[in-house]
């Protein structure tokens, strides 16, 4: 979502069917890139903050954000012994906004996998190796590479 001034803000809304009338905001802050030369991992560190909101669109509106981009990301979330997320899905990009009927697929045969630790600043550095470790461990099952929102705007996918 963008700001009239062009202040962009990445926000995930979590659309639990049961619940239609609760979707959590989740902001998401900018990236600091954590570089460690000895494993060539690069890990991406973000402050984010969530909060349950009931009408969050309009609530967003509400504050001077318009949409810029609307997608749905469809898949599953695992749990990792190091208290890592492993989530793994498609993207598709919404036809019409708002309307979750008819989604097109950004790249059929392409998933988003994501690793993610939520850690207090204190635990930062371990929850960083823990996220390096993990990721090798997939780097020998899947084909890793950066996915950048500009592309995803484009319909582009590798």
């Amino acid at each position: 979502m963008k700001t009239p001034s062009n202040t962009e803000m990445r926000v995930q809304f979590f659309f639990q069917p049961e619940r239609p009338l609760q979707w959590p905001i989740r902001y998401m802050g900018q990236p600091s890139i954590k570089k460690d030369s000895s494993t060539n991992v690069p890990v991406a560190i973000r402050s984010v903050c969530e909060s349950p909101v009931t009408a969050p669109i309009d609530f967003l509106e509400s504050l001077g954000f318009m949409d810029n981009f609307e997608y749905i990301r469809k898949g599953r979330m695992y749990t990792h012994p190091l208290d890592i997320s492993i989530s793994i899905s498609q993207i598709d990009k919404l036809q019409t906004r708002r309307d979750t009927s008819t989604p097109i697929p950004i790249h059929q045969e392409t998933f988003l996998v994501e690793v993610s630790a939520l850690t207090a600043d204190s635990t930062q550095t371990k929850a960083v190796e823990n996220v390096r470790i993990v990721v090798k461990q997939l780097a020998s099952h899947v084909a890793l590479c950066g996915v950048s929102m500009k592309d995803l705007r484009r319909g582009k996918g590798e």
